[in-house]
C-alpha cells in the first residue's frame, strides 16, 4: 500500500515564488514605460520563463512510501527511491543546503552506504512512525 506525504511549505517560499509574478505585475502597471518596445517584451518573457523553470522543479513535491521503497519526488529532475530496510537513522535538521523539500524543519535520513537525503513532509511523526513500522531498527534523534 502506497503512503504519500506531500512535502511542508514555509511562509518565505510563498514569498520567493510570488515576486516573479509581482514584477510582471508592476511592470505593466507602470505608467510610463521606460523601456522601448524591444524591452516591453523581453523582461516580461524573462519573467514568465523564470516562473515556469522554479514551478516544473519543485513541483509535486512528496515522499511515497511505497513497500519497501522510500521515493523522493521533487518536480522533473528529482526521482531517488531508498530502500527502508537500508535506513540507518533519521534526525531533525535545518539545514539549507538544496534538496527536495519546500521547507527548513527538515529530516535527514542517513542510509547504511551513508548517504544522506534531507526531506521535509508536512506530519514528520506519521512519516517516521510509517518507516519504522516497516524498519524498526531505524535510529531516531533530534
Amino acid at each position: 500500500m502506497k503512503q504519500r506525504y506531500y512535502s511542508k511549505v514555509d511562509a518565505w517560499l510563498f514569498i520567493a515564488l510570488a515576486a516573479p509574478f509581482i514584477a510582471l505585475v508592476l511592470f505593466f502597471i507602470v505608467p510610463e514605460d521606460p523601456f522601448n518596445d524591444v524591452w516591453g517584451f523581453i523582461i516580461p518573457t524573462i519573467i514568465v520563463a523564470f516562473c515556469y523553470l522554479i514551478i516544473f522543479l519543485c513541483l509535486p513535491c512528496y515522499y511515497e512510501i511505497d513497500g519497501k521503497y522510500l521515493r523522493i519526488r521533487s518536480g522533473i529532475i528529482v526521482k531517488r527511491d531508498l530502500l527502508i530496510p537500508e535506513i540507518r537513522e533519521v534526525k531533525d535538521s535545518h539545514d539549507p543546503i538544496t534538496a527536495p523539500a519546500m521547507s527548513l524543519k527538515r529530516i535527514c535520513i542517513t542510509t547504511k552506504g551513508g548517504s544522506e537525503a534531507l526531506i521535509s513532509p508536512k506530519n514528520k511523526e506519521e512519516f517516521i512512525a510509517s518507516l519504522l513500522r516497516i524498519n524498526p531498527n531505524i535510529k531516531c534523534s533530534k
